[in-house]
């Protein structure tokens, strides 16, 4: 079990003081921790916690928190009927390829894909 995941039990548990946390990880994991580094991991947590908060109130994830899910997703695409792809989907697709990654990793992947 890794230091973090310790810091989650005891937190889960509601021991939120670092003296005890550490106590407690000591004792059910057997695995020392300072209490720095726990109030370090904690401080961590509460962060990652407030963000994916706050971006689910406003309706919206931060790129972060889709590279948490696993994935960067773009829009959803609509094809024409006639089979070809629809430009204006394909430059709002670019875009959000932009706000993510940047202009230069995007210009990157067009002259690898090029």
């Amino acid at each position: 079990m890794k230091k973090v995941d310790a810091a989650k039990a005891a937190i889960s548990e509601g021991i939120e003081s670092p003296l005890s946390a550490v106590a407690y990880i000591a004792q059910r994991y057997g695995i020392d921790i300072k209490p720095q580094h726990f109030s370090a991991i904690k401080s961590q947590l509460k962060k990652k916690l407030e963000e994916a908060e706050a971006a689910e109130e406003s309706g919206t994830t931060s790129k972060r928190t889709r590279a948490i899910e696993g994935y960067l997703s773009a829009p959803p695409t609509s094809r024409p009927a006639t089979g070809d792809p629809d430009l204006l989907d394909a430059m709002e697709t670019i875009k959000t390829l932009i706000a993510d990654l940047g202009t230069d990793k995007v210009k990157r992947i067009v002259d690898l894909l090029g």
